[in-house]
């Protein structure tokens, strides 16, 4: 029997990644990140965090950054679907300042 060899993954580069990123206006970011960590990919109905402190993190996640920050996501919200920035990757919300970060992964077994 062969030996199995681990998969090596390799990212696409930068300007492909950014083109895969949709933009979130910043009074949409908070309630994309409470989603993200309130609901379940697979079980819609399970959730990870209640509504209300998801929201509260989320609401201090944005304020962090300020009116000015900058959101994206691989969420494309007019087809709903997810765009494919990777192959781990089933959500991402991502958010600057120019200096501070923010980002929220949701991941699920394939």
């Amino acid at each position: 029997m062969a030996a199995l060899r681990p998969r090596v993954y390799v990212p696409p580069p930068v300007p492909e990644l950014c083109a895969a990123l949709e933009p979130l206006e910043t009074h949409e970011a908070a309630p994309f990140l409470a989603r993200l960590a309130t609901v379940d990919l697979y079980w819609p109905s399970h959730r990870h965090l209640s509504a209300e402190v998801a929201a509260r993190a989320a609401e201090r996640a944005v304020s962090l950054l300020g009116p000015d920050g900058s959101w994206w996501t691989n969420h494309d919200e007019a087809c709903g679907a997810v765009n494919g920035v990777s192959p781990f990757l089933d959500s991402v919300v991502a958010g600057t300042d120019g200096e501070y970060f923010v980002v929220a992964l949701q991941v699920a077994p394939d």
